[in-house]
């Protein structure tokens, strides 16, 4: 389930770069309005390439792209216990996991509040649950027998934390330019929040009730 929100998540985000850029094209050159949404675009465009696995403050390194990592982490566990499990194929999802990809493709092709909210989401939560995926890795000691092994866990542990604050700064960034649209993510984020509520739900259920 996880491999496949996080692919959709580090593939669509970069999407959002245009939307911003077209923007930014329609704003008079030497407005504060267009100097502003420019340090927004630098923002958004440092957390994507993170991602994608490239240079810059909160990873300094370059690695594969973040799902490769993740499907890297998770094929010797499948391989072990579940070969009969088909990794790759989506259309097996959870119809909650389904809906919550739905959600992240739809935000990042719209405009710039349904990005920033999709970001400010995923990034607040993304630590807690690497921290949770390690010890649930770590315990299986007979396949993983160090830290280089869960090489996805461990990079976002050093990267999650920074990026949750730049989410937060981006959208507060956004209402310093139009503070008219603080209604608008105040709705954006209780509508989008909705499908990860019933994921988490969802999981919840199958992990510790079924």
């Amino acid at each position: 389930e996880w491999f496949h929100i996080t692919r959709i998540f580090g593939l669509s985000s970069p999407r959002s770069l245009n939307n911003i850029a077209l923007k930014l094209l329609e704003l008079p050159i030497q407005s504060k309005q267009a100097q502003m949404t420019e340090i927004l675009l630098q923002q958004v465009a440092c957390i994507a390439f993170d991602d994608l696995g490239m240079s810059r403050g909160a990873s300094g390194m370059t690695s594969m792209i973040h799902y490769r990592l993740f499907e890297k982490q998770c094929l010797p566990l499948i391989k072990k216990y579940s070969s009969e499990i088909d990794f790759y194929a989506k259309s097996l999802c959870l119809s909650e996991t389904q809906a919550v990809i739905a959600g992240i493709e739809e935000s990042f092709s719209e405009n710039i509040p349904n990005t920033l909210v999709q970001f400010l989401i995923v990034e607040s939560i993304a630590l807690e649950i690497v921290n949770m995926m390690y010890p649930l890795y770590m315990g299986c000691s007979d396949i993983y027998k160090d830290e280089t092994m869960i090489e996805y866990i461990t990079l976002h542990q050093k990267i999650e934390g920074e990026h949750s604050l730049e989410s937060l700064k981006m959208i507060e960034l956004y209402l310093d330019i139009l503070p008219n649209q603080r209604e608008v993510i105040g709705h954006l984020l209780q509508l989008r929040l909705v499908p990860w509520k019933k994921f988490w739900e969802r999981s919840e259920q199958l992990l510790f009730h079924d």
